[in-house]
């Protein structure tokens, strides 16, 4: 989560206090950005089409499983 800086421990030690929690405040704006935008995505979304690919992988893989145990087991 990069917003174009790149700030050393030297640099940020030999920085002003302001200039330190003008930085540290950008950050927490950008993370509760992110975090919104992907709760906002999370509502919008339908659920159906998580629930039925769950529903595919759990068939999918329990078929392989049975599939494997059957010519492993042998």
């Amino acid at each position: 989560m990069s917003n174009g800086w790149e700030i050393s421990k030297d640099t940020w030690d030999h920085m002003q206090p302001a200039q330190r929690e003008w930085i540290l405040f950008e950050t927490v704006q950008k993370v509760c950005q992110r975090v919104e935008c992907l709760e906002t995505r999370e509502r919008k979304a339908s659920p159906w089409p998580n629930r039925a690919l769950s529903f595919a992988g759990g068939v999918v893989g329990g078929v392989l499983a049975i599939f494997g145990r059957e010519v492993v087991g042998k």
